[in-house]
Parts: structure tokens; sequence; C-alpha cells
């Protein structure tokens, strides 16, 4: 949990973004794969979301890992599920999601989260993850 109040509540702001803007278009990529217009659509609007993303982690914390420092809390866990499933739709669909430029300190905060024992022995692999995830494949 982060240590302050203040640091509580951006934790829910910052979740509440992410859930708003960048979960349900996750499945949405899924969903129009067979659009290949729309899935770019989508990709690129969520590309965008990333981008804002990425700058609530910079302006939150310039210098740790994590969202609030150096320490792996209830904001990086709530979030990074999501994150990881971001990565595996676009791998799916062969869209790019490897070293887009402006999401740096996302994807240091994405790889320490990954690092993390009790996080990454928890992860199914990606293909098992992928038998779930065909079936909102339209």
């Amino acid at each position: 949990m982060p240590s302050t109040p203040f640091d509580q509540h951006k934790a829910n702001i910052l979740a509440g973004f992410y859930d708003s803007n960048l979960i349900t278009p996750t499945y949405k990529l899924l969903a129009t794969s067979c659009n290949r217009s729309e899935t770019n659509e989508i990709y690129s609007a969520t590309i965008e979301k990333l981008h804002e993303f990425n700058e609530i982690l910079v302006s939150s914390n310039l210098n740790g890992l994590y969202i609030f420092g150096d320490h792996f809390t209830t904001a990086d866990i709530a979030i990074i599920p999501f994150a990881d499933r971001i990565d595996l739709v676009c791998k799916m669909l062969g869209l790019k999601f490897d070293n887009i430029p402006g999401l740096e300190r996302y994807y240091i905060w994405k790889d320490a989260c990954f690092k993390i024992p009790a996080y990454s022995s928890t992860v199914a692999s990606y293909e098992e993850l992928t038998v779930g995830y065909r079936k909102y494949i339209k």
C-alpha cells in the first residue's frame, strides 16, 4: 500500500485511468481482428493512452522502478496484469508493442514488475493465455 493517504488516493486515480482507458481497448482489439482498419484505429488510440500513462508514471516518480518509487505497491499489483494483457494481445495480432518511442518509463516499470517473483511466478505462459483469449477473437 502506498505510504501516505495522498499516494493512496493517487493510486486509486491511476488504477481508474488504466481501467477506463486501457483494459477495454485490449478486448476490442481482439474483437475487431477481422477488420484491420478498425484494429489499427483501436491500436493507435491504445498507444496514445499508453503515452498518457507513461507521462503519469514520469510525473509520479522519476527515479524509482515502480509507480511510487522503489517499492512494489498495490498500485503496481492492480495494474500490471493488464499491462501484461496488452502485450499478449498485441503479440497475438502481430502488432508492435516493444520499443515504441515515448514509452520508456512504462517499459522500465513493466519490466521491473515482471521481475518480481511474487508476480512472475503466478503468470500463465503465453501459450496458456492465448488459449483463453482466442475466444474473444472475432
